[in-house]
């Protein structure tokens, strides 16, 4: 698991998922699935795959060219997995991408925006993820860092305001 990866894992938990990191189907992988109940006793079930690397498939080529290397990325993390995933969440599931600053700049950002949509995958950019969870971790942390800070706190090792 990447650092990336284990980010967006520790987000997700914030918000009351529980999440499978590195789901292995023989010699593919999935890098997160995450799963909560609602209220009403009904699940939101997620597909998250994260990729923050400045050129996903390797050098600049053409708008066209690099079109049609989104829709092979898409077969080939969401498509081609979609039975093995929806047999591990048992029910139908909200496909996310996390994604990283392109190297192309704007335009090859709104091109993955614009084909993953299509393809019904919500594309969510890296540092909106750090941004929220930061965010999130202040009011109340959760997942290793809330565990950790837990722990302390039992332990009589942090310290409250004005102490020395």
């Amino acid at each position: 698991m990447t650092a990336t990866e284990l980010t967006t894992r520790e987000w997700i938990e914030s918000q009351g998922y529980f999440s499978m990191s590195s789901v292995k189907f023989g010699r593919s992988e999935v890098d997160l699935l995450a799963i909560r109940q609602r209220a009403d006793s009904s699940f939101d079930r997620l597909h998250i795959e994260v990729t923050v690397s400045p050129r996903p498939f390797g050098s600049k080529r053409s708008l066209d060219l690099y079109e049609k290397d989104v829709d092979d990325y898409f077969k080939k993390k969401f498509a081609d997995r979609r039975a093995d995933v929806l047999q591990i969440l048992k029910g139908e599931y909200e496909s996310w991408l996390v994604l990283g600053k392109l190297a192309g700049g704007k335009e090859e950002e709104e091109l993955w925006k614009r084909r993953m949509e299509e393809h019904n995958v919500k594309v969510i950019r890296f540092e909106d993820v750090v941004r929220d969870y930061v965010k999130r971790i202040r009011v109340r942390p959760t997942g290793m860092t809330g565990d950790l800070l837990d722990t302390l706190n039992h332990l009589g090792l942090l310290k409250k305001d004005g102490e020395a």
